[in-house]
Parts: C-alpha cells; structure tokens; sequence
C-alpha cells in the first residue's frame, strides 16, 4: 500500500536542508523522533528559517544540514 506524500507549504521532499537546535549545555542536536523533519527546497531558504528561529529564540542555536550522499 503506497501512502500518500504530505508536505508543509515551502516544503520539498529530496530539497535536502534540514534546520536544528543545538542543545545550551550539551552542544548536541535536538531531533523529536515522533516527528518528521522539515526539509527545505535549498540552502537560502533554512537560512531564512535559522534567521527566524534565533529571533524567536535568543541565545539558542540553530544549525542547517545538507544530505550529502544517499
């Protein structure tokens, strides 16, 4: 059974860009396993996205991913 592809609005399945946190005492990277990641269609946009998460969150960390190789 094939399940239907769901996205987020500016969302693009294979853009591979991904935001994180970084954790204040650990410097580790804050991933919820019950949730899917966001991947963004290119690098400006999680640029934008880190730009608006450090506004919301002052003093933390945001850090951007690229898929690399598959």
């Amino acid at each position: 059974m094939a399940f239907a592809e769901r996205t987020s609005s500016g969302e693009k399945i294979g853009g591979g860009f991904f935001v994180y946190r970084r954790g204040k005492k650990t410097g580790r990277i804050g991933v919820r396993l019950s949730t899917v990641p966001f991947e963004h269609p290119n690098l400006e946009s999680a640029q934008i996205e880190v730009r608006r998460l450090s506004e919301l969150s002052p003093g933390e960390k945001f850090v951007i991913f690229q898929e690399v190789s598959s």
